[in-house]
């Protein structure tokens, strides 16, 4: 199993984004209102102004997620009892 986790560790089996061989998915999570991770929501941080929210207690973020999909090839040798 070791071996399966370290083929998708390696930075050689990642796609090169100049490829296009590999489908991908593309996610893009909207701006929305969170609590701050840096002041737990209190808006001070060891008794200043929290320097993240600036005092609010919270903070906008947004995300882009893009998800390359392969086929799983398995290594020679190995027998899985399939």
């Amino acid at each position: 199993m070791n071996s399966i986790l370290n083929r998708f560790k390696r930075k050689a089996d990642r796609p090169n984004k100049t490829d296009g061989l590999l489908p991908k998915r593309e996610k893009t999570i909207p701006p929305h209102i969170v609590v701050c991770k840096v002041c737990e929501g209190t808006g001070t941080k060891n008794g200043k102004v929290c320097p993240q929210c600036k005092g609010s207690g919270r903070v906008i973020v947004s995300c882009e997620i893009t998800t390359y999909v392969s086929a799983y090839v398995p290594e020679k040798g190995l027998d899985y009892g399939i």
